[in-house]
């Protein structure tokens, strides 16, 4: 797996007052690491029409937010250096985001199956050579880390729940190894701050990581995205199917009878590390109940209430 270069991560979140909409991604925190050479974007979330001025190192630049209330900022290329400290300012009603200690340097991204989800403290069974050593060690002032926890979605999401770190023992045990003694070598070679990125998910296959817009640039993958809209319909059809019967059922549990087997109700896709795949499960029958248990607006929740646990599959 490579490790691709991120060209345009950029920083910043803090606690703003409660009454404040202004927001920043989690993405961007202390001690993060924004590319050096390239073009600064900085963007958030602020009340619509809002004047939000963003300030780094003698720079400022004023970004209006726009009537859904997301704007943007981009300012000048920066050498490497640091700290610094990256204010956004929304004024006196949207309040000040202050991040700290925000490096200029290389912001590298790992990303792929267990080869680089495997951390730097192993995987059961399988241990990292000299992983206590090396754990311990893990204390280099120019490495920052950034781990993506494992979250599915079908559609692109717009924030994350993570934000940078420092490299102590403590935040360097779970995360990538590859991705943490890339990282350290560079730094060295380079005398720059390395910020690492770790987004990895063992078992998951090439498709789990392509947009439904890359699908459709090339025709030749136009099956896939025929596959994903029946698997949607045949899976809401399984759903509703399922829901029929926990009525039924709960019927003739009433009446004192005894409710008969049913059959699978294939198929079901997930999302994130199984992208466009089939299972063949729904939820069990007491889930069903408890759902229908309540007013009827509470059918279309039922879908929602199903419960699926991820497995493992192989690389």
């Amino acid at each position: 797996m490579k490790l691709l270069l991120y060209t345009a991560l950029l920083a910043a979140t803090a606690t703003s007052p409660a009454a404040a909409q202004l927001k920043l991604p989690r993405l961007f925190s202390d001690h993060t690491v924004l590319q050096r050479d390239r073009p600064l974007h900085v963007w958030g979330w602020a009340r619509a029409d809002t004047n939000v001025a963003v300030s780094l190192h003698g720079q400022r630049v004023i970004a209006v937010a726009d009537r859904l209330g997301r704007w943007e900022a981009w300012l000048k290329p920066e050498a490497a250096g640091g700290p610094y400290v990256l204010v956004v300012d929304g004024g006196a009603a949207e309040g000040k985001v202050q991040v700290q200690d925000v490096m200029l340097g290389d912001v590298w991204f790992a990303s792929g199956q267990s080869n680089m989800e495997f951390p730097l403290k192993g995987f059961d069974g399988a241990p990292l050579k000299n992983a206590a050593a090396e754990i311990a060690a893990a204390t280099d002032p120019h490495v920052r880390l950034l781990r993506i926890e494992h979250k599915s979605s079908s559609i692109p999401l717009r924030d994350i729940d993570a934000t940078w770190t420092t490299t102590t023992p403590a935040t360097a045990t779970d995360f990538s190894a590859v991705g943490y003694f890339f990282a350290r070598e560079i730094a060295a070679r380079e005398h720059v701050t390395v910020g690492v990125i770790d987004s990895t998910w063992g078992g998951t296959p090439a498709d789990s990581w392509v947009s439904t817009d890359a699908f459709a640039t090339d025709a030749t993958l136009a099956p896939a995205i025929d596959a994903r809209a029946r698997f949607q319909q045949d899976q809401t059809d399984a759903d509703l199917a399922t829901v029929a019967e926990a009525r039924e059922d709960a019927a003739i549990l009433a009446s004192g009878g005894k409710p008969p087997t049913h059959p699978w109700h294939p198929p079901r896709m997930r999302t994130g590390r199984h992208h466009c795949t089939m299972q063949w499960s729904r939820p069990s029958r007491a889930t069903a109940s408890r759902a229908l248990s309540g007013t009827r607006a509470r059918r279309t929740a039922t879908s929602r209430a199903r419960h699926i646990t991820p497995t493992s599959s192989g690389d």
